[in-house]
């Protein structure tokens, strides 16, 4: 019972660990985003704020195991994709069944869905 206890408490507090990291991780990314909202002058500016922040983002998704899901000109795959529109595949000049737009990414973590690909599909 003693041993039971222990190995539970060990993996909780595993759990607190990894999270803490994480979350740290993503307060460097909100950080960033506070500079970028903060700073003074063009639009430019801006938006080379928000596109470091969007970098380091995907970076600490990167390093936690999620992948971006490549759809675009791919056949649709109901387990990676999911269609929320079909345009003519003449009209887009390409094969029926191809993704010929994404309109909302989709990412893989460790190789299993974590969010499906929402996807424009010729018909």
């Amino acid at each position: 019972e003693n041993c039971r206890k222990r190995q539970q408490r060990l993996a909780e507090e595993h759990i607190e660990t990894n999270r803490a990291r994480l979350l740290r991780n993503f307060l460097m990314i909100a950080d960033d985003l506070e500079r970028a909202l903060q700073s003074e002058g063009n639009s430019d500016s801006l938006r080379d704020g928000v596109i470091v922040t969007y970098r380091s983002m995907n970076q600490v998704l990167r390093q936690e195991g999620v992948e971006q899901i490549d759809a675009k000109g791919k056949t649709f795959d109901p387990e990676w994709h999911e269609a929320v529109g079909t345009v003519p595949h003449r009209e887009v000049g390409t094969k029926r069944g191809r993704v010929v737009e994404v309109a909302q990414q989709g990412y893989r973590l460790d190789g299993k869905l974590l969010r499906p690909a929402q996807v424009i599909v010729a018909r």
